[in-house]
């Protein structure tokens, strides 16, 4: 047991670096918006340390209750729900706000110092380690051409033309100045209660700590932090599907190299964050048969606090049920009712203050259900049902073929959003960007390559496959019927889809690629073509023509150097957890009393342990009991 002074020796440190951190390196940021490395460095780490610390000592806590894998699992819900609440006590007043801050570090620093031992080195510090990796180099590289400072007008001007990506920052300043701002319009004719605010209650760790002047870099670090917890998520996700850990570290290598996941991770809009805690709740109903209560409660929570990150998730949260009702496996009917109470109780508050403090809050169910995209004050389903009346049955059907074709057609409705990405209408490499940017089933670019071994029967039979095959393509059909299909706006877009399904389908290819290859440099060669593939889409290619038209900038070599080192670091750690067993060997799913195949050796390959010796099997024979019977 330590001693109390030792606790407030360590809140003392952990703060007070971390905020010396952040101040430090926004003030060094220069002005004109030209970052050094140190300085993007430095902050990157600020903000993910201030983000992370309530989830990770929320883990530490419930460390012994559940199973390791879902530490992280544990740590995103509880930064989700502390964001939560930070965002309504911020609400409640801006004093009341900073002093539930304070709190909640002090309290989070207090608990990791006399429980961080807790935590697993396989299954949280290595993909902690892994996600820092990945928040650095996606920061460099976003801001190797300058505008640092900028935050989210860099990134909308180099990636994505529109004003999206600093909805969360507005929120965040309306909640600093008492409100004003946040009615009766947000921004333009968006009311704040017409976008969910989960991102803006967990920016508010660090963001009423930043200077003034240094607050746009502020909120798009944060953001990163946020958005990037899609890594641990699928870690955590495959390894309560008892895919082992070097698998998970060479899958989050080959999807951090995905373009489509490193542009909506910097385009700081939550709808990565809403797939991260999307696949938190899916860990937790894989893991329920452990503490059924427990972790049917948090999978309720992570599944609510999803919807209140981005309303996109709930097409992914449809699929829940079938996770929770599968055979042999279902929870108690109690249990599942009490796990639904839960997350209606966490959503509940935000329905209250889009019906009373800014009605109505419904403009993108109208826009995505019925092509409604005008403010109106009919309700959801009076607008939805004279939608369709008036499309007709065969309309409808024509609607849904439209969006199963814009899943992966580049000539569908035209075949691009052009108008926010103008500076790439004049190129082949600018199509190639906008395509992966817009299509659900193009966005894992060179990694479809392995598409084709995903349907082989030795990948088809892993356990891992199926289930994640299951909920990502169930997440699209609920997309595909639920979105209206009738208008260009209101189709089934990459940027309005549940982003949950596109982080399955991308570990879906590199999985049956390790499933199928026996060699590993048949999968370090595919990691190797997306590499080359990512750098000169995304970095090469956006460095000569931003998506706004306008003069990219000088490259910052420094940046570049940095995010060349954070991968090779991931590449190296990943080899280093692989090392000695072929990246065949994935899931492991050897049972002992499993009959081996042919030559007695067929499951051997799937491990690289043995099974535990098993007695031959001897069938039962009643004669046989009773000749050793003592004659009376």
């Amino acid at each position: 047991m330590l001693h109390p002074s030792s606790y407030l020796a360590a809140l003392v440190l952990c703060l007070g670096t971390a905020g010396a951190f952040l101040a430090f390196g926004l003030v060094r940021a220069p002005n004109s918006g030209e970052a050094s490395t140190i300085s993007v460095a430095v902050i990157t780490l600020a903000a993910c340390a201030l983000m992370w610390l309530p989830g990770a000592a929320f883990a530490a806590a419930l460390a012994g209750r559940l199973p390791a894998v879902l530490q992280w699992s544990l740590a995103i819900t509880g930064t989700g729900a502390v964001g939560w609440v930070l965002f309504w006590a911020w609400f409640a007043s801006p004093a009341f706000g900073l002093a539930a801050t304070v709190v909640t570090a002090a309290g989070s620093v207090v608990v990791l110092t006399g429980l961080w031992r807790r935590l697993s080195v396989t299954d949280f510090f290595v993909p902690l380690a892994m996600t820092v990796l990945v928040a650095v180099a996606y920061v460099a590289l976003a801001s190797d051409h300058g505008g640092f400072a900028g935050g989210a007008d860099m990134i909308a001007h180099r990636y994505w033309v529109s004003v999206d990506n600093k909805i969360p920052e507005l929120f965040a300043d309306g909640l600093l100045n008492a409100h004003k701002g946040l009615k009766p319009f947000l921004v333009g004719d968006w009311l704040s209660s017409d976008r969910p605010p989960l991102q803006t209650g967990m920016m508010m760790v660090g963001y009423n700590v930043a200077p003034g002047g240094s607050r746009l870099a502020a909120a798009f670090v944060l953001g990163v932090a946020a958005n990037v917890l899609w890594v641990p998520a699928l870690w955590s996700f495959l390894r309560s599907l008892k895919v082992k850990a070097g698998a998970c570290a060479v899958v989050t290598v080959a999807l951090a190299l995905c373009g489509p996941l490193f542009i909506n991770t910097v385009y700081t809009w939550p709808k990565l964050l809403a797939a991260a805690l999307c696949l938190a709740s899916f860990a937790f109903a894989v893991r329920s048969e452990g503490v059924p209560w427990l972790t049917l409660a948090l999978s309720g929570t992570a599944a609510a606090l999803s919807l209140l990150a981005h309303g996109a998730a709930l097409f992914a949260v449809l699929v829940l049920p079938v996770l929770l009702l599968r055979p042999h496996r279902r929870a108690p009917w109690r249990v599942l009712v009490a796990g639904a109470a839960v997350a209606l109780a966490v959503y509940a508050p935000w329905l209250g203050y889009q019906h009373f403090y800014n009605p109505p809050g419904d403009r993108l169910l109208k826009w995505h259900l019925a092509a409604v995209y005008a403010p109106t004050k009919a309700s959801v389903l009076s607008v939805v049902s004279k939608a369709y009346s008036k499309a007709g049955a065969l309309g409808a059907i024509r609607f849904k073929f439209n969006n199963l074709r814009m899943l992966v057609d580049p000539t569908a409705w035209g075949g691009s959003l052009g108008w926010w990405n103008t500076g790439w209408l004049h190129s082949t490499v600018g199509h190639i960007r906008m395509y992966l940017l817009t299509r659900v089933l193009g966005a894992p670019g060179l990694l479809l390559l392995a598409v084709p071994l995903s349907f082989l029967r030795r990948v088809r039979e892993r356990s891992p496959v199926v289930t994640m095959a299951a909920l990502a393509g169930g997440s699209l059909l609920v997309y595909v019927l639920l979105e209206y299909g009738g208008d260009i706006s209101a189709t089934t877009w990459l940027h309005t889809s549940p982003f949950a399904a596109l982080v399955l389908i991308c570990a879906l290819c590199v999985l049956g690629a390790m499933e199928v290859s026996s060699r590993p440099y048949v999968v370090w060669a595919l990691i190797a073509l997306e590499a080359g593939f990512f750098a000169l889409i995304w970095v090469v290619g956006v460095g000569q023509q931003s998506a706004s038209a306008g003069p990219a900038g000088n490259v910052i070599v420094g940046l570049d150097v940095l995010a060349a080192v954070a991968f090779a670091t991931m590449a190296l750690l990943a080899v280093g957890l692989a090392h000695g067993a072929r990246l065949r060997t994935v899931t492991g799913l050897v049972r002992a009393n499993v009959p081996v195949g042919r030559g007695g050796r067929a499951h051997m390959r799937l491990s690289r342990h043995r099974p535990a010796p098993t007695r031959p099997y001897r069938p039962y024979r009643p004669g046989r009991a009773r000749a050793r019977r003592r004659p009376r």
